[in-house]
């Protein structure tokens, strides 16, 4: 339920209950002492109190934080007996029971706050009032260890007021003896009714172990709330914010197998091309978040899901297109110059160490591509595959089939470990190269032919190598349901290095396209090179200079670049000409099978 708005009051309810304020989500206000429209009533609020518009026409006002009081009701009655007990329980000893109860059985709100976060009970024990006034609102319902803003419960201010009187002072000894007496029996009302004993923590500590208790199940709760390819862009701040301010013991403590898991694909879904600008947004703050903790193990998290190479693309391309993103026009309150600020930011944390130093993330490593060599798991999977490059052996056989029960395994750390778990990142597979070996030791034949082989040549061979295809179906296929978990995982990592390195702009939820985009021709501009086997010979392009940089051609998003090659070799003009009279030659000339 919504704040109800309490009648404004100032000592009697019935002489302000026509000054309420004209919103029901609004707190109470009760004006200060003099008018409303007194500008020393107003100067002595300060720029801390709630500016309250008022029903009557009067302009609005500020009011000190102790006259707005928040109710879980808009009843103008229940109002007026919770703004006139508010009154009565400060005056202290002066208190009178017999109007307190009155106000209770008008139906006061004892769960009422006022704008400083006290309830009635915790300021009648503040204000000193007699103990059967404290008696009587535990009895009508008050919660015994209501805490104001400070985290302190009545009880605990009752004890903490006993031991100041018991260490001395300059009161008169009547009055130190009267204030014992009337906490001692608060005390007894208090655990009578039972108020918890206050822990030997100041409050402030209380309150850091409050923070990590709640940060510590909303950052599960909140990784785990459904998919995180579907987490709403609201959840995400959330999210952010708890990994900005939580102490790097709590979130590693937070981050248990599955909400770890949910962290490494909520990346993975950053990086491979999110819906809209706010999730690429909110995605280079939680990096950022993450990677400022200064903690290797989740500085390697962020950095081994390609998240330099990310913000580079963010940062310096103009079309948000390009780098897998899609700008609703009319929906969209994200603007490219806020990602790019952002994602800058974020390169230039990755780029640098909190000394300011050069870090080993950097453009180098990045440029180099040996990234993915801080993975051991994956540095031995790929050196065993490359051992069977040579000619087969008992040897290097036992080695590749090894290497492929590793990396099965690796996959299966990757979907199912904890943080502490060897893993393999999409960016990393993509890095290492080892899609391309894998094709190799399926392909490469164990017999080479007379003449070596390119790597082109290699990878465009049709037929397999029907033993090495053996040893990778015990590894992957569908003969078991180890293997068959092998082959789903290793089809996921695929996609998802695919996913990671390509950014193709193809957009899910555009009504007049759709998945159209795949294969809706895209245009590609065609640049001319020279041409000739020696740099001293090479010759100048055949198309005039005027036309050369208009030169395009139409594919389709998914073109295989060989069929792209072979369509080029076809239409382009050859201004070689030794290559031209070779083919004259060959104009009516008779070809010899041998």
């Amino acid at each position: 339920a919504g704040a109800g708005a309490a009648a404004a009051a100032s000592e009697a309810a019935n002489a302000a209950s026509s000054a309420a304020p004209s919103s029901a989500d609004a707190a109470a206000a009760q004006p200060a002492q003099s008018s409303r429209n007194s500008k020393s009533g107003a100067d002595d609020v300060g720029p801390g109190g709630f500016l309250v518009s008022w029903r009557d026409g009067q302009p609005p006002s500020r009011v000190h934080p102790r006259n707005v009081w928040k109710l879980l009701t808009a009843d103008e009655d229940v109002m007026i007996a919770t703004v006139s007990l508010f009154a009565e329980v400060t005056k202290g000893a002066k208190c009178e029971a017999e109007k307190v109860s009155a106000h209770v059985q008008q139906g006061a709100d004892l769960m009422a706050t006022n704008g400083e976060g006290t309830a009635a009970l915790l300021a009648a024990v503040r204000a000193g009032a007699p103990a059967e006034v404290v008696e009587m609102l535990l009895e009508n319902g008050a919660y015994p260890d209501v805490a104001g803003r400070e985290g302190v419960t009545p009880l605990e201010h009752c004890q903490r007021r006993l031991k100041e009187l018991a260490a001395g002072g300059d009161a008169p000894a009547e009055e130190v003896a009267a204030e014992k007496a009337c906490l001692t029996a608060c005390v007894e009302s208090l655990q009578k009714h039972g108020a918890q004993q206050p822990e030997e923590a100041e409050p402030g500590e209380r309150m850091a172990r409050l923070r990590d208790n709640f940060g510590l199940k909303m950052v599960s709760s909140l990784l785990t709330l459904q998919s995180p390819l579907a987490l709403p862009v609201e959840v995400l701040e959330i999210l952010y914010l708890l990994l900005r301010e939580l102490p790097l013991d709590v979130v590693k403590q937070a981050l248990e197998p599955q909400a770890f898991r949910a962290l490494t694909a909520l990346f993975q879904h950053f990086v491979g091309g999110t819906d809209n600008l706010s999730i690429a947004l909110v995605g280079c703050k939680i990096m950022r978040a993450v990677y400022a903790y200064q903690d290797p193990v989740l500085r390697y998290l962020v950095v081994s899901h390609g998240a330099l190479r990310w913000a580079q693309r963010l940062s310096s391309t103009k079309d948000v297109a390009q780098c897998g993103l899609y700008r609703q026009p009319n929906h969209e309150k994200v603007t490219p110059e806020e990602l790019s600020r952002e994602a800058t930011a974020l390169l230039n944390d990755l780029k640098a160490d909190p000394q300011g130093k050069a870090s080993p993330t950097g453009p180098d490593a990045i440029s180099s591509g040996d990234e993915w060599r801080t993975n051991a798991c994956l540095v031995k999977v790929m050196e065993g595959l490359k051992a069977i490059r040579n000619p087969d052996s008992p040897e290097t056989v036992a080695v590749a089939k090894e290497a492929l029960f590793g990396f099965r395994e690796l996959l299966k750390r990757t979907e199912k470990g904890a943080i502490t778990d060897e893993r393999c990142t999409a960016f990393e597979l993509e890095q290492s190269g080892l899609p391309g070996e894998l094709l190799r030791f399926l392909k490469l034949h164990a017999e080479p032919p007379c003449k070596p082989l390119g790597l082109q040549d290699i990878i465009r061979q049709p037929s397999m190598n029907q033993e090495r295809w053996s040893i990778f179906h015990e590894v992957f296929s569908e003969l078991t349901k180890q293997t068959r978990k092998g082959i789903a995982r290793l089809m996921k990592a695929l996609h998802a290095a695919v996913e990671t390195g390509e950014s193709f702009p193809v957009w899910r939820h555009r009504k007049e396209r759709g998945l159209r985009a795949l294969t809706e021709p895209i245009q590609l501009k065609l640049r001319p090179v020279a041409c000739g086997g020696d740099s001293s010979e090479l010759e100048a392009p055949v198309l005039p200079q005027s036309i050369q940089s208009q030169v395009t051609v139409l594919v389709e998003p998914l073109v295989q670049i060989g069929l792209l090659s072979r369509y080029l070799l076809r239409v382009t003009p050859v201004a070689d000409e030794r290559y031209l009279a070779f083919c004259h030659r060959l104009l009516g000339a008779a070809l010899r099978e041998r």
